[in-house]
């Protein structure tokens, strides 16, 4: 199915771009299909555009997250459990 769906792709460079549309990789199956992976639904659906957006969220959000826990609040959870192994 990936590659059919790759073959789609580099047929139509535009639609490369800009995207087949939503829901349309079970159109382009020939059976009713999906992918069941997030990435090529939405690189195959939203094109090279969308797939930009989709990545740039997830490392905005990454990084939010490495601001919000840093090792301060990491550090105490090894501590108990090493203290508790070299006791026993």
């Amino acid at each position: 199915m990936w590659i059919t769906l790759a073959k789609e792709m580099f047929n139509n460079p535009l639609k490369m771009i800009v995207g087949f549309g939503t829901g349309s990789v079970k159109y382009y199956t020939g059976k009713g299909l999906v992918s069941h992976n997030t990435f090529l639904d939405v690189l195959f659906n939203e094109g090279i555009l969308g797939f930009s957006i989709l990545w740039c969220y997830i490392i905005k959000s990454i990084k939010k997250k490495r601001e919000e826990y840093t090792v301060e609040h990491l550090a105490p959870v090894p501590v108990p459990v090493s203290t508790s192994t070299l006791t026993s």
